[in-house]
């Protein structure tokens, strides 16, 4: 600063000028979602963006075996493991947290036909970002592990996938365990207890584990493996909307045209891709 004053305004200015653009960059104030990744063409790609518009349905899916019975509902699975995201199943509708002018990796992925909502129109509907937890992180020195059959042991450099697997494992033992005494004893006030115990477990599982989402950070950015990149927030169940509740369609270029005839009524921004 000039002993005189002169030239700090002009400094602070043209720093917050630089943060407004990196928070730009950073940020997005919608959550999209892109369909019919796993579809073979773009034309099916399209009518399926039509389909769901028409209907104002994200229908959610789950694994292989999961059905819309399950919609609302967690399975967990004892056998399976955390890491690589087997242990709990559930139907999901999946969305991205990236501002438009950085999607270009994301929809070399998952294809360029996208619908995006305002944040608060999805978190009123449960939406929550995931937390992204590293597979081959290393746990450095010595840690003590449940061994997932009622006994724990020490292990060096435990990695963070292994230590996941161990604790899922562990509880599930403990919950049949839990399961068993509830039915056997007698002690109203035991009964109690077992069952606080049990249905906050529950409640861990719903509100945090099913929202982790595990990945191996040797992945390159582009490799559909690497899904720390995509920024991913979940809604457990379908996604009901009204056409107004849409903020944006993204599309490739050649079918806007053709979306402005097929879909009149809607009046949100329409963005086109090459």
């Amino acid at each position: 600063m000039c002993p005189n004053g002169i030239g700090r305004a002009p400094k602070l200015m043209a720093l917050s000028l630089i943060r407004r653009m990196e928070y730009h960059r950073y940020t997005s104030d919608e959550l999209t979602h892109f369909v019919g990744s796993q579809l073979p063409t773009d034309d099916e790609r399209y009518l399926r963006l039509l389909h769901i518009l028409h209907t104002g349905r994200l229908r959610a899916s789950g694994p292989e075996g999961t059905t819309d019975d399950t919609a609302s509902l967690l399975s967990i699975i004892g056998n399976k493991k955390v890491s690589d995201e087997t242990a709990i199943h559930g139907m999901i509708v999946c969305f991205c947290d990236i501002p438009l002018p950085s999607l270009g990796l994301h929809m070399s992925k998952y294809k360029r036909f996208g619908i995006a909502f305002p944040k608060p129109f999805l978190v009123a509907r449960g939406a929550n970002p995931v937390f992204y937890v590293v597979n081959d992180a290393t746990l450095p020195g010595l840690s003590v592990v449940p061994t997932g059959s009622g006994s724990i042991e020490p292990m060096h450099n435990v990695s963070r996938a292994e230590l996941m697997d161990r604790i899922h494992s562990e509880a599930l033992e403990l919950s049949t365990k839990i399961h068993d005494m509830l039915f056997k004893s007698a002690d109203t006030d035991l009964q109690n207890l077992l069952f606080r115990f049990n249905y906050l477990r529950l409640l861990l599982y719903q509100t945090t584990l099913a929202f982790v989402k595990p990945f191996n950070s040797a992945e390159p950015e582009d490799s559909t493996e690497n899904y720390y990149m995509e920024r991913e927030w979940r809604v457990y169940g379908d996604v009901l909307f009204q056409m107004a509740d849409v903020h944006r369609i993204i599309l490739p270029r050649s079918y806007q045209d053709r979306f402005c005839r097929d879909c009149p009524s809607y009046c949100g921004e329409l963005c086109s891709v090459d």
